[in-house]
């Protein structure tokens, strides 16, 4: 009998840490799409977002970029209850998304991603020495693992059409004279 428990116990033990390794790395796979204005990556991550949340029935980017700011002019929204108020209008709002004037934590990134959903990220481009005003660009985060400890995420940037890898920490920090920093969130709530 007391083979047995101790058996049991380490298989449970076992089984905990093959899972808690298992989770510190998550992908969300999607389709990529490239904005249709020149500052309309929002309005992409938006689309990206719906068409993965309800892929049978969405919205494309003119259609919520029409929503959001009554026209389709090529702006970039001020706030981000309204790029979320884009993704809720982008999948009929049958899932609610919300925004958030802070980025996540890494946790909070890795829980979104692990259950499936993208995370979209508004970066500020801040030159110091040429603008005072940031340019902002939206990215989706479909991606984050730790090596070594250090948590990296990989990101899709509708302006570009390519992807990019960097550790958490220079995605939070602008470190350099000039350089993208993630400010604001849209996820699923």
């Amino acid at each position: 009998m007391w083979k047995k428990c101790v058996t049991i116990a380490l298989t449970i033990v076992l089984s905990a840490c093959m899972i808690s390794f298992n989770v510190s790395a998550v992908t969300v796979s999607f389709t990529h799409i490239q904005q249709n204005k020149n500052k309309w990556s929002w309005a992409a991550c938006d689309q990206m977002n719906a068409m993965l949340a309800c892929p049978a029935n969405y919205h494309d980017q003119s259609d919520i970029a029409g929503y959001v700011l009554g026209n389709y002019t090529d702006v970039y929204p001020s706030s981000i209850t309204n790029i979320a108020s884009g993704v809720n209008y982008g999948c009929n709002n049958y899932k609610t998304f919300a925004g958030y004037s802070s980025p996540l934590s890494s946790s909070e990134i890795f829980s979104c991603l692990s259950v499936g959903y993208l995370v979209q990220a508004e970066l500020q481009y801040y030159n110091i020495y040429e603008e005072p005003t940031p340019h902002k660009k939206m990215v989706i985060v479909y991606e984050a693992y730790y090596d070594n400890s250090t948590p990296y995420v990989r990101y899709y940037s509708p302006v570009t059409g390519s992807s990019d890898l960097t550790t958490l920490e220079s995605f939070y920090n602008a470190n350099a004279a000039a350089v993208y920093r993630y400010v604001r969130t849209v996820r699923k709530i």
